[in-house]
């Protein structure tokens, strides 16, 4: 006899509510462990995303970096270049006087070369 007084039994002598209670605490369980089972898979989704987010933010965060420096390295390359501009200037200016030195110098050979011809 079971616990209502009816004396119906169930599966391996357990009441049939209580029977019918076992299958579907079963099925809840198989029903919890399938989203469990995808929870899991989400997660590890998850982790993976998170992990590509995090060497994209590194990135993010390299490039800033050298946005906020690149201002510093355009000045340096214009003090660079106006060095160079006023080197190339001075050496030119050098090379005109060399240049017209070396001119006048070889004027003068011809002019004295000539004087002593003609006065051969």
């Amino acid at each position: 006899m079971n616990n209502n007084g009816s004396g119906a039994q169930g599966p391996g002598g357990a009441p049939p509510a209580a029977a019918a209670g076992v299958t579907v605490s079963a099925e809840i369980l198989l029903f919890i462990m399938g989203i469990n089972g995808r929870l899991d898979s989400i997660a590890e989704q998850l982790a993976a995303q998170s992990a590509e987010i995090a060497g994209q933010s590194r990135d993010i965060a390299a490039q800033s970096d050298a946005v906020a420096s690149t201002p510093g390295i355009l000045q340096e390359l214009q003090k660079h270049v106006d060095n160079l501009g006023h080197t190339v200037r001075m050496e030119s200016r050098a090379l005109h006087v060399i240049v017209d030195t070396g001119f006048t110098n070889t004027i003068e050979t011809l002019r004295c070369a000539s004087a002593l011809f003609a006065a051969l």
